[in-house]
C-alpha cells in the first residue's frame, strides 16, 4: 500500500489510543459494569482497527470517531436514565 494509507492507518491507530484514555476516565462518571461494558466494545474496536489497519486505512481512521460518538452517547444516556454523574 502507499504511504499516505499507511500514514492513514497508524493515525487511526494512535486515534483510537488515545481515545481508550477518554475511555478510562468514563470511571469517574460512569459504575463499574458501564465501564467494562465500553472497555469490552474499546477492546473489540480495537481488534478492528489492527486487523484492518494495511487492508483498509481509511476504515481505521473511522473506527475512532464511531468509538467517541458511542461514548458520548453511552455517557448521556447513562446521565439521562439512571443519574449516573449527578
Amino acid at each position: 500500500s502507499s504511504w499516505p494509507a499507511r500514514l492513514i492507518g497508524w493515525i487511526g491507530l494512535t486515534l483510537h489510543g488515545l481515545l481508550g484514555v477518554l475511555y478510562v476516565l468514563s470511571g469517574l462518571l460512569a459504575p463499574f459494569w458501564a465501564v467494562v461494558a465500553l472497555w469490552t466494545l474499546w477492546a473489540g474496536l480495537l481488534a478492528v482497527v489492527v486487523h484492518q489497519r494495511t487492508r483498509r486505512p481509511v476504515l481505521v481512521a473511522v473506527v475512532p470517531i464511531v468509538g467517541l460518538v458511542f461514548w458520548v452517547v453511552a455517557m448521556w444516556a447513562g446521565s439521562m436514565l439512571f443519574d449516573w454523574a449527578a
